[in-house]
Parts: C-alpha cells; sequence; structure tokens
C-alpha cells in the first residue's frame, strides 16, 4: 500500500493486515432530505433538489514492526487528509484519520484498528455512460438496464418486491375511564415502504469502477428515479418511483484482475 506516494512497507515497515474491503466498496448513504408528511397521503413527500452523500467511515488493521508504529501514526495525523492507494483495487481514496484503536503487541510487531473517514465521496467524478455487455435484465433504472452497469440482480430480490403494509396511525384518544382507546374513523393511508435490490457485479478491474461509481452517481441525481421491474420477476408493476437511500455489502472477492461484489441498495418508494 502506498499513502501519499509513500511506500509504507519500505518506510514504515507496516502492511495492511486486513484485506476484507467490504468497507471501501459499500456505496455511501444518503443524507437526509427536507420532507413533509400528512395524515391523509401516502408516505412522505421529500424534497429531491439537492440530494448529497453522507461522510462514510472504514475501519483497517495495520501491522507495524514496534519501533515504527509511533513514526507511521505520526505520518498518518501529521495533515488532516492523505491518499490511500490500494493497489489490489486499482483505487485511490482521499482519506481522513479518525483513530486508532485496540493496539496488540506481539513478537515485536503491533497490530492496530485504524479507522478513516471518506468526507468526500464521488469528489473530483467525472460520469461515464456505463457500457457493459451482459444480456438485458428489464430492470431499469432511469430508462438504464442495470445490465449496462454490469449488474445482475438476484433472485432473492423477488421476496424483498413482496408489498408490505403499515397503516398511518390515526388520531388516539386514551382516558383512565374508558377501557381501550377511542380510535379515529377514516380512510386508511399506508407508511412508506422501501424497495430492496440484491446485486451482483462481477468485472475486471479495469472497468469495474467505471460502472460502479456510474450507478452511485445515477441513484444520486436531482430527483426521483424511475424504477422499472420487469413483470416475469415479481407483480408489482413497472414505473416505481424512488429515492435511494443506503447500501450494504455482503460479500466481495477479488480473484485475479476480478472483483466480485454482492451488495443490497434499499430505495424509498415515493
Amino acid at each position: 500500500m502506498k499513502i501519499n506516494n509513500i511506500d509504507i512497507q519500505t518506510t514504515y515497515q507496516t502492511h495492511l493486515l486486513d484485506t476484507n474491503y467490504k468497507d471501501l466498496l459499500c456505496y455511501p448513504s444518503l443524507k437526509k432530505l427536507p420532507s413533509n408528511e400528512w395524515a391523509e397521503y401516502y408516505g412522505k413527500e421529500y424534497d429531491t433538489t439537492t440530494p448529497v452523500l453522507d461522510t462514510q467511515q472504514y475501519t483497517l488493521t495495520f501491522i507495524s514492526k514496534a519501533t515504527h508504529y509511533a513514526p507511521f501514526i505520526t505520518f498518518l495525523t501529521a495533515q488532516t487528509y492523505n491518499d490511500f492507494h490500494f493497489e489490489e483495487l486499482g483505487k485511490t481514496f482521499r482519506l481522513r484519520f479518525v483513530s486508532a484503536q485496540k493496539a496488540k503487541t506481539e513478537e515485536g510487531y503491533i497490530t492496530t484498528d485504524i479507522t478513516l473517514a471518506n468526507d468526500t465521496p464521488l469528489q473530483g467524478y467525472t460520469y461515464t455512460t456505463p457500457n457493459a455487455s451482459l444480456p438485458l435484465s428489464g430492470f431499469t433504472i432511469d430508462g438504464t438496464d442495470l445490465s449496462k452497469y454490469g449488474i445482475y440482480i438476484l433472485e432473492e430480490t423477488q421476496n424483498t418486491l413482496l408489498p408490505t403494509y403499515e397503516v398511518k396511525e390515526h388520531l388516539t384518544t386514551t382516558s383512565n375511564t374508558l377501557s381501550g382507546v377511542q380510535y379515529a374513523q377514516h380512510a386508511n393511508t399506508f407508511k412508506e415502504r422501501t424497495l430492496t435490490l440484491n446485486c451482483y457485479i462481477s468485472q475486471p478491474l479495469t472497468s469495474f469502477w467505471q460502472l460502479y461509481e456510474a450507478l452511485l452517481y445515477q441513484l444520486t441525481k436531482q430527483g426521483e428515479r424511475t424504477i422499472n421491474i420487469p413483470p416475469s420477476f415479481a407483480r408489482v408493476g413497472g414505473g416505481l418511483k424512488a429515492i435511494y437511500q443506503k447500501a450494504s455489502v455482503k460479500n466481495a472477492l477479488l480473484v485475479g484482475n476480478t472483483l466480485k461484489v454482492e451488495f443490497t441498495l434499499t430505495l424509498t418508494l415515493v
């Protein structure tokens, strides 16, 4: 690994011990949008004029020769941000040092968990039209098939597409002189629902980041996303309106020069 173009193995006798890249590969969440909620209408009304991504933290384990541990930490904390280049991923992240914890000494070496923050996701990103050559899936976001992003939709998504219903609570009155409660009677409206897409991407590093970041860019553009789900997959209808909310990575594996990631997208239906 190189930090600020310095080989930390050579200079600080330090190695990245944890090669689990799940956190690094996870999309950041969207910051909470301004919203209004009306009792007589479904869900909430969101202001999607200026959606922005939230900061994101990663915890990575490093091992240092005991004599080089303090100099390494001093190096990391000498400035607010450092450029971390992960050779295996072919990617550089500009990260802020947050903490070094759980330090342990063994046989002349010190291991520690270092937490870093990515405060500027997608900063400097330039959109490139996705052009993966997978068979069309019928799942589209704003008219672009997810296969163009190199994305497969996993079968388990079928269960998450089944709608759930939770009624907004009506005006309720309680009294110590009455059994139970008095519950206002009028037409029911439902709380907002979420849409969960279980995704998988397997791409060479030469194309992975271009496709993966293009999807995040599209998900977080101004306005609402239009999601189309093929009838053959689930009978929930096409043209769903949704807002990206968050993501999680279930598995990440680097095989040779190919990065394989299983991840979940969570969107709010509006």
